[in-house]
C-alpha cells in the first residue's frame, strides 16, 4: 500500500491538501466520521475538486481509509466515474469492507461499461456474503447488468465444488427482484432437495426475499410443506409467509404454521 497520502497533480505540500481529506487520516474514529460527513454533503464544485484526491486515498495504507474513501466516491455517483478504474482494481483488496464499499461505489456511479459489468460479476465469487450482495445489487442499477448477475449467480449454483460460494450465489438471487423470475424453478428445486441443508435453507431464504415476486413458486413450496424434515418445513413457511399470497396463506394454513407465521405486510 501506498504512504499516507499521495499527492495529486498541482500538490507541492501536505498544506495543498483539504483539511477535510487529513482529517478523514485521523486514528480518532469520531474525527474520522466528522470529516466523512462534512465530505459527503459537499456542493457538488466541491466535490469535483475531492476525487482526485479520494482516488489516491484508495491506495492508502490504512484499509478504513481506503474503505471510507470508496464509500464517498459512490455518494458523489457519476461526478465520480473517473475513479471506476481504481474502484475495480479494489475489487481485489485484502479487506473484505474494502471491496464492500467499492462494489457499491461502482454501482451508484453507474458506468455501465461491459469492463465494470464483468468485474462485478466476478465479484459475486468473493467469500465475502456482503460483497456478493454488493454486487448484485450494483449490477441491478446498470440496466442490463441484474440479468447478468442472474445468469452468473445460476452457473455458480450449478458448479460443483465450493459450497459456500454457491450459497451466497443462491441467496444472491434474493436481491434480485423481478429478475429472479426465470431462477424461480431452479429455487424450488434446491429447496426441494435432496441436497446439503444449507443450500435448501438459502434457497428459502431468497424465496423469502423475493416475497410476492415468488407467487409462482407456491406450488412447489407446497410440496416440501409435506416433507418430514421439520426445519425445512419451517424455513418454507417463513417465505411462504413473505410471499404472502392467498395461496401461499392456504399452504400455511392447511399445515399448520398460519398462526405461527406471521405474514408481512
Amino acid at each position: 500500500m501506498g504512504v499516507a497520502l499521495v499527492f495529486v497533480a498541482g500538490c507541492t505540500s501536505r498544506s495543498d491538501i483539504p483539511g477535510a481529506l487529513r482529517r478523514l487520516e485521523s486514528s480518532d474514529i469520531n474525527v474520522q466520521a466528522q470529516a466523512h460527513n462534512s465530505l459527503e454533503k459537499a456542493d457538488e464544485e466541491t466535490k469535483r475538486k475531492y476525487v482526485p484526491f479520494l482516488i489516491q486515498m484508495l491506495d492508502h495504507q490504512k484499509d478504513r481509509v481506503r474503505f471510507s474513501a470508496a464509500d464517498l466516491l459512490g455518494t458523489y455517483g457519476p461526478l465520480a466515474k473517473e475513479a471506476v478504474p481504481v474502484l475495480l482494481e479494489k475489487l481485489k483488496d485484502p479487506h473484505a469492507d474494502v471491496r464492500v464499499s467499492a462494489a457499491s461505489a461502482l454501482g451508484n456511479i453507474g458506468l455501465a461499461s461491459d469492463v465494470v459489468v464483468s468485474k462485478l460479476v466476478e465479484a459475486l465469487r468473493d467469500p465475502s456474503g456482503r460483497i456478493n450482495e454488493g454486487a448484485v445489487i450494483s449490477l441491478g442499477k446498470m440496466g442490463n447488468g441484474e440479468e447478468k448477475a442472474r445468469i452468473a449467480l445460476t452457473r455458480i449454483i450449478e458448479e460443483e465444488g465450493d459450497s459456500l460460494a454457491r450459497a451466497l450465489a443462491i441467496e444472491g438471487l434474493g436481491g434480485l427482484g423481478e429478475a429472479a423470475r426465470p431462477s424461480l424453478s431452479l429455487l424450488v428445486r434446491l429447496l426441494k432437495g435432496p441436497g446439503r441443508g444449507d443450500m435448501r435453507g438459502a434457497a428459502a431464504r431468497a424465496l423469502s426475499r423475493l416475497g410476492p415476486v415468488a407467487q409462482e413458486a407456491v406450488p412447489g413450496m407446497a410440496e416440501v410443506m409435506k416433507v418430514k424434515n421439520k426445519w425445512i418445513q419451517s424455513e418454507t413457511a417463513k417465505a411462504l409467509g413473505k410471499i404472502g399470497t392467498p395461496e401461499a396463506m392456504k399452504v400455511l394454513k392447511e399445515t399448520g404454521y398460519d398462526k405461527r407465521v406471521i405474514k408481512e405486510k
